[in-house]
């Protein structure tokens, strides 16, 4: 049997090769399920997840969001975020939010959860 080494590394390496192609599919079935479990306020955050065939020495595919409050929606804030903490303004005496379509005055709050909806969609579509 004869093996042709550059054909075998065009199947693996290239962006139209079988393995790039399998790495689309299946990262567009992750961005399918990222989709319906991410929240929903303005429709802004579910239209904006993406997915990119990249190759640094192996083809691979990179899904996620560029709008800037994605990582505070996806890990959570204040005490279910990073810093565990409540969010206190900095130079006011309240802190002024929308919540439920009405306008809240509070000294503090203890943020909000995150909601993982890629991390979910992964798990989804791997099992």
């Amino acid at each position: 049997m004869v093996v042709n080494a550059g054909e075998v590394q065009s199947l693996l390496n290239s962006a139209q090769g079988l393995v790039a192609k399998d790495l689309l599919r299946r990262g567009q079935a992750v961005v399918n399920l990222a989709r319906q479990g991410a929240p929903v306020d303005t429709g802004r955050l579910r239209s904006d997840i993406s997915l990119e065939l990249r190759h640094d020495s192996v083809p691979f595919v990179r899904i996620g969001n560029s709008v800037d409050y994605a990582i505070f929606v996806h890990e959570g804030t204040g005490i279910y975020g990073r810093s565990g903490r409540p969010i206190r303004p900095r130079r006011a005496k309240v802190l002024r939010f929308k919540a439920g379509g009405k306008v809240i005055y509070r000294p503090q709050t203890r943020g909000s959860r995150g909601r993982p909806y890629l991390r979910n969609a992964l798990r989804a579509a791997a099992s």
